[in-house]
């Protein structure tokens, strides 16, 4: 069991969504209406619940008021296994699905299709702290079925970006100066390899900063970014354990969150918007 569960959470650090297989994503629109007569309307992603995750013709059994809330709680059941939405926004909100009032989906300008061929489909997803809704099923009086679509962001190979408008605004009106990608599935902790054909997992650095040319961007990712190389620390502290509990994993899910999440910052306050793209395990 215990090899179960460090197996589980190395996927989780080095493989965060699994691409074989992965199906389609759509997008539910609903009019949520809470017990504690709070309302507002907001959109949550689906891909994992099997009949939630397809459309036929632009519908499925999910699309009605009825259908849409019997789905956000099985989707949130599902979640729930499956270790949450992931992301720096966890917080103890692991059991919860989290739900959208706005989500932008942007390409950054000037993009060369051949270098992210293998690592984005669609655009990237980015939405501001104050949109983003953790919510439980039981906290839900109705919800009002809107609309369902099929999701237009790289869904499978990117994450979602939380940044403020400065950085939405940048990645909407501006052409970026150069760009890095970090291939960390194949680094080592005494050197971080960059973006190459074989690539897999790593980060996006998206350089709006003219200060900033290419032996910039790999001096300051082996500055900040060595950390995430093997071994991962976070990793190796769990593997110390006897017992690996869920609670184990996701404490240390939460503060490789939040420390990644810091790295962001810092990246951003030099005018770099870094991504986590995913390719195959």
């Amino acid at each position: 069991m215990r090899n179960i569960f460090l197996f589980g959470l190395l996927l989780l650090f080095f493989c965060p969504l699994l691409k074989a297989d992965y199906g389609v994503c759509v997008v539910y629109y609903a009019q949520f209406y809470l017990k504690d007569g709070d309302s507002f309307k907001g959109y949550f992603e689906c891909s994992l619940v099997d009949t939630g995750s397809y459309l036929k013709e632009g519908t499925n059994e999910y699309c009605s008021d009825e259908g849409v809330l019997k789905l956000f709680k099985a989707y949130q059941k599902e979640n729930t296994l499956n270790g949450g939405d992931g992301g720096y926004w966890l917080r103890g909100n692991y059991s919860k699905v989290i739900v959208y009032k706005s989500l932008q989906i942007l390409t950054p300008q000037k993009m060369k299709s051949n270098q992210l061929e293998r690592v984005q489909y669609g655009g990237y997803g980015i939405v501001e702290e104050e949109s983003i809704v953790f919510l439980d099923s039981t906290e839900i009086e109705k919800m009002q079925f809107v609309n369902a679509v099929l999701s237009k962001r790289g869904w499978f190979n990117s994450e979602i970006i939380v940044g403020d408008r400065s950085m939405i605004d940048a990645m909407k009106y501006q052409q970026y100066w150069n760009e890095l990608f970090v291939d960390l599935n194949n680094s080592k902790p005494d050197s971080i390899t960059f973006y190459g054909k074989g690539t897999d997992w790593g980060y996006h650095l998206i350089n709006y900063n003219p200060n900033n040319n290419i032996a910039e961007l790999k001096r300051l990712a082996n500055l900040k970014l060595k950390f995430l190389t093997r071994p991962n620390p976070y990793w190796e502290a769990l593997k110390e354990e006897e017992i690996i509990t869920k609670k184990m994993q996701q404490m240390a899910r939460e503060k490789f969150e939040r420390d990644i999440q810091a790295v962001k910052d810092w990246f951003w306050e030099r005018g770099i918007v870094m991504v986590r793209v995913n390719g195959t395990c």
